[in-house]
């Protein structure tokens, strides 16, 4: 088996610039590549990882820290709505941990005010950014005229911008789609209002909200808005491989690349992508591996959350992590029965015990043979990710 070189997860530290404090994460030595650049702070490695609905949580976040290769993590979405209205469940999404740096924190609503507000809560729970959800499609989010909603009115959306701007002293980020409509292509305009308002950085998921997550990413639409825009543009979806990152970087010129679901299926692909541009080859994790992160989440959730929250979740997430891994299918099919702890940590140390095995996780039941890509460093080959389960 190519046993992976460790990367250590980025440290942040301060120096002093002509322009005041610079913010330092990662070495170029550590991490080859470019660097991130918003406002003051240079992040190594230039990858990113995208804020996931009810998933980007604390535990989580940990996960992705501790096996390295992850220079920014962004939150899940938090309500203004909730956060301005004192809502238990928001306040508390806002409690983050000591040695999250960089983090993100990303807050979704449509009025100016609230939103402004969220974003004063966000920067003094310790956000190192506040970031702009005008993605998300769920029917319940348009409503309230938030998520990709405010990609269809760019006065009220600059205004909501600039009112946030003021409210805070740590840089701004925002999240777009291409646009509204099938076809639509409004990102261009909406990245100019962004960096108008003062928004720092931007990334850009290339479909439509009207095409949700279906259909193929248009990578085009991120190359237009780096072209639109002098503030850094990071490229998001369907990142699902070191190959598919390469491939974002190289048609795009994004200036960093972000990952979201490919990290549910995938968690150390961050590690990967370091790897190849690193050593030129890279590896996946063994089932002994997969189930000794399954049982350490676990254990930070059960510490932390009340027992059936724990299972609730970690049925969840020991789905994605097995995801074609020997042993996988029966795991998943013994933990969506179980109720309790006991039974869930006895359940995964049966099923994914055998580290003998040289292990490609996406080459599983659902491994479409079709979808197969040449890695183009010294590695083997490497295949195309079989979509996330429903």
């Amino acid at each position: 088996m190519i046993r992976a070189h460790k990367t250590e997860p980025p440290a942040a530290c301060e120096t002093p610039s002509a322009g005041g404090k610079q913010h330092l994460v990662g070495s170029e030595e550590q991490f080859p590549g470019p660097a991130l650049e918003i406002g003051a702070w240079r992040i190594r490695p230039n990858l990113v990882m995208a804020p996931l609905a009810g998933l980007t949580d604390p535990y989580f976040r940990a996960v992705i820290r501790r096996l390295g290769g992850c220079g920014l993590i962004v939150t899940e979405m938090v309500s203004s709505e909730a956060l301005t209205r004192g809502s238990d469940k928001a306040l508390r999404m806002l409690k983050l941990r000591e040695g999250e740096s960089p983090l993100a924190v990303q807050v979704i609503g449509g009025d100016p005010e609230r939103m402004a507000h969220a974003a004063a809560m966000a920067e003094e729970a310790g956000a190192d950014f506040v970031d702009v959800n005008m993605g998300c499609p769920v029917r319940k989010v348009i409503k309230g005229n938030a998520g990709a909603a405010l990609m269809r009115d760019p006065r009220r959306t600059g205004e909501l911008l600039r009112r946030m701007r003021k409210s805070i002293s740590v840089p701004l980020t925002v999240k777009i789609r291409a646009g509204w409509k099938a076809g639509e292509r409004s990102a261009t305009q909406m990245a100019r209002i962004a960096e108008e308002a003062g928004a720092a950085a931007i990334s850009v998921h290339p479909r439509s909200r009207a095409q949700q997550f279906k259909g193929e990413p248009d990578l085009s639409v991120i190359s237009e808005v780096k072209d639109a825009v002098s503030i850094p543009v990071i490229g998001n979806g369907d990142v699902r491989s070191v190959e598919d990152a390469d491939r974002m970087e190289s048609r795009t010129g994004c200036d960093a690349v972000m990952i979201g679901r490919g990290a549910l299926m995938n968690p150390f692909i961050f590690n990967q992508i370091v790897s190849q541009r690193s050593r030129g080859r890279y590896h996946w994790l063994s089932p002994g591996e997969i189930k000794e992160i399954i049982l350490e989440q676990f254990e930070e959730i059960l510490a932390g959350e009340p027992e059936k929250t724990a299972l609730h979740k970690m049925r969840a997430f020991g789905g994605w992590y097995s995801r074609g891994v020997p042993g996988g299918a029966e795991l998943r099919r013994r933990i969506n029965h179980i109720a309790d702890a006991h039974g869930f940590i006895e359940a995964v140390k049966e099923c994914l015990g055998d580290d003998r095995i040289d292990l490609d996780p996406r080459r599983g039941p659902s491994y479409n043979p079709d979808k197969e890509v040449l890695s183009r460093g010294k590695g083997r080959a490497a295949t195309a990710s079989p979509p996330p389960p429903r």
